[in-house]
C-alpha cells in the first residue's frame, strides 16, 4: 500500500512539473529583430522599435477598424507595419519606444499587445536647478541637515 501511494505521487510530480515547464515555456517571447520578425510565421515574438517622426498610424475603414501603425529601427534602418486589434494606447503618441508582442502574418507584423515606453519626467534634468519650498536653493549633496537636528561641537 505505501510502495503504491509512493509511485502515483512520484507519478504526479512528473506531470504536474511537465504541465508547468510546457506553459512557462509557451508564455516565453523572445525579442527579435524586424528580419527575424517576418520569418515569425508559427510562433509569438516581440519586436521593438522607436516610433517615426509623423508618427504615421491609422485605423482600418473596414468593420474591423484595427489599428495600424509603422514601427522604425534605429539599429537596422528598418520599418515595420504593425497591425493591433484594439484600441490605440493612451500612451501611444507621448512614447519613446514602442514594444509589440505578436507574430508575422504574411504582410505585416499582426500585434495581440503593445507596450509604450514613456519618456520620464524627470530624464536629463539637472537637480541643482529645482527649489525647495520657500524658494530656496536646494543644497549641494552631502551638506544638507534638517533644521534643529544635532551637529557635532566646533561646527
Amino acid at each position: 500500500m505505501n510502495r503504491k501511494r509512493i509511485i502515483i505521487g512520484v507519478v504526479a510530480l512528473v506531470g504536474f512539473t511537465w504541465l508547468g515547464l510546457g506553459t512557462f515555456s509557451e508564455s516565453l517571447n523572445p525579442y527579435v529583430t524586424f528580419a527575424e520578425a517576418r520569418e515569425a510565421t508559427d510562433r509569438t515574438v516581440q519586436v521593438t522599435g522607436d516610433l517615426p517622426v509623423s508618427h504615421l498610424s491609422w485605423y482600418s475603414d473596414d468593420a474591423s477598424r484595427n489599428f495600424h501603425f509603422y514601427m522604425v529601427s534605429p539599429e537596422e534602418g528598418d520599418s515595420l507595419e504593425v497591425v493591433f486589434e484594439g484600441v490605440k494606447p493612451a500612451t501611444f503618441d507621448d512614447a519613446t519606444g514602442i514594444v509589440a508582442v505578436g507574430s508575422w502574418d504574411g504582410d505585416r507584423f499582426q500585434a495581440r499587445q503593445i507596450l509604450t515606453k514613456c519618456p520620464s519626467k524627470y530624464e536629463g534634468e539637472d537637480p541643482s536647478e529645482h527649489q525647495i519650498e520657500g524658494g530656496e536653493e536646494i543644497p549641494p549633496p552631502g551638506t544638507w541637515s534638517p533644521p534643529g537636528a544635532w551637529s557635532p561641537p566646533g561646527d
